[in-house]
């Protein structure tokens, strides 16, 4: 069952469970119903309503889980008063760099760096020397 129809159906609950309570509320004044059966009457009313909310509160993720898949949940097509992430920007900046080269010196590596005293002691780091 869709969302929508889900939400027809707990709405047309609520107002059955409406009337429903109105009726026994009605009896019970005439001595016909308990307070048992009005406080039966009110859960079920109750039950309806955290029903139709549920249902609501499913279709509003289930389109907001639409929009963020499909790409609609970025900062600028939510008009957000933040700043706007430009990728090529970032791109353009790291392009021609790669992971552990220096820009002025062509061929260093993480590897060249100097280490603290205090790991060359350790065993561990024996592989870089």
């Amino acid at each position: 069952m869709t969302a929508r129809a889900r939400i027809r159906s707990f709405d047309a609950s609520v107002t059955a469970n409406e009337m429903a309570l109105d009726g026994v509320n009605q009896e019970a004044e005439v001595g016909a119903r308990t307070i048992l059966d009005v406080l039966d009457a009110e859960r079920e009313l109750f039950e309806a309503k955290v029903n139709l909310l549920a249902a609501r509160r499913d279709e509003a993720v289930a389109r907001y889980t639409i929009l963020s898949v499909s790409g609609g949940m970025t900062a600028k097509d939510l008009n957000l008063p933040v700043k706007i992430y430009d990728p090529s920007y970032h791109y353009r900046l790291v392009k021609e760099k790669w992971i552990g080269f220096d820009e002025n010196k062509q061929g260093s590596s993480i590897f060249d760096m100097e280490l603290p005293a205090s790991w060359k002691k350790n065993s561990f780091f024996d592989f870089l020397y």
